[in-house]
């Protein structure tokens, strides 16, 4: 099984997507992780570090509820859908943190993810 997770960099979401992400591949499953916000600092990152099964991508895109984030939606879902693309098969199935990562089209995706988990941490 392949999963692609997208993670805020910037709140408490990072915790629970390393659980989450720790979890899936000692469990076998591979796993993509593309985050958005910030570049993790090295040490914010190095949890990673022995995670066999793990694809790591970070992005510096804006967050949808950040000031001018709107700004970033396009090439943010440009960049989701291209590399959902280069995919063999697509992942199955997705955890997708930010809403604005769902409007990513897939029109050449074998099949478009099929589950979202979004949450925040103000709630």
């Amino acid at each position: 099984m392949h999963v692609l997770v997208t993670a805020d960099t910037l709140s408490g979401v990072w915790t629970y997507t390393r659980e989450l992400v720790t979890g899936l591949v000692s469990r076998g499953v591979r796993v993509t992780l593309v985050s958005l916000g910030e570049i993790p600092l090295p040490q914010h990152a190095s949890w990673m570090d022995n995670l066999h099964g793990l694809e790591y991508r970070p992005t510096a895109f804006r967050l949808d509820w950040m000031q001018e984030g709107e700004l970033d939606l396009e090439d943010s879902s440009a960049y989701l859908t291209r590399l959902v693309k280069a995919w063999p098969a697509a992942p199955q199935p997705s955890v997708l943190r930010q809403f604005a990562s769902t409007r990513a089209p897939c029109g050449g995706c074998p099949r478009r993810p099929h589950q979202l988990v979004a949450g925040s941490a103000w709630t």
